[in-house]
């Protein structure tokens, strides 16, 4: 309830309520974690923004969905990629060293598809987007 007080704009008697509500167990923590990201965002941004903040926390990390604003990456002409180097070149990982631990461990995608090996088609990657762990995203044009 304090980082209520401290790092939103709520009035005093909207304030009471929330600890009153958290002390007594009756609001639910996860979704009061939810809404003060929600009145922090819309804080510091436009009103509203909140909203649009917490949908895209959850298509990304509850459904697991691809950004709308993905970088894009020019795909070169060799053909097969050898995927750890332009893993590397796109900044997705810092060395073709820990592009091929990632691979190794499962963690890159490729139009949400799992990447064995090393080496991938171009065509497979042209336009494709590329996945590595849950966060790092770039589309291949």
């Amino acid at each position: 309830a304090q980082w209520y007080a401290l790092a939103t704009a709520l009035p005093g008697d909207e304030l009471d309520v929330i600890t009153a509500d958290l002390a007594g167990g009756i609001a639910d923590p996860n979704q009061m974690k939810r809404r003060l990201g929600r009145e922090i965002v819309d804080l510091y941004h436009d009103p509203g923004s909140g909203i649009a903040a917490e949908a895209a926390f959850d298509a990304l990390f509850k459904r697991g969905e691809v950004p709308d604003d993905v970088d894009e990456h020019p795909l070169g002409p060799d053909d097969p990629v050898f995927l750890p180097a332009l893993l590397a070149e796109a900044g997705l990982v810092t060395s073709n060293g820990e592009g091929r631990r990632m691979i190794d461990q499962g963690a890159v995608k490729v139009a949400g598809a799992r990447v064995e090996g090393f080496e991938i088609e171009r065509a497979r990657l042209a336009g494709a987007v590329v996945q590595v762990g849950k966060r790092r995203f770039i589309r291949l044009v």
